[in-house]
């Protein structure tokens, strides 16, 4: 192998490694700007009330879809009972 091949090589590599470094680099301090933007929408009272708002209607429609499942058992049973 001749020299400027040895040279461009190790070049190569030095870049890759560099490059490789500088990557994970921006990953990392893009993980932390993502946590952080998490942290201030969680801190956010409208964030909370929106999602108190969302389990209680989740909680209520759970309720109202059960009351209806219960209704139609009823109903099921007592069309049964007039056979």
């Amino acid at each position: 192998m001749k020299m400027k091949e040895t040279i461009t090589i190790a070049a190569s590599a030095l870049a890759l490694i560099l490059s490789t470094g500088v990557a994970a680099e921006s990953a990392k301090a893009l993980e932390k700007a993502h946590e952080k933007a998490e942290s201030d929408l969680t801190l956010d009272p409208a964030h909370a009330k929106a999602e108190a708002d969302l389990k209680t209607m989740d909680a209520k429609g759970e309720k109202k879809l059960d009351a209806a499942h219960e209704k139609s058992e009823d109903h099921l049973k007592a069309m049964d009972e007039k056979k």
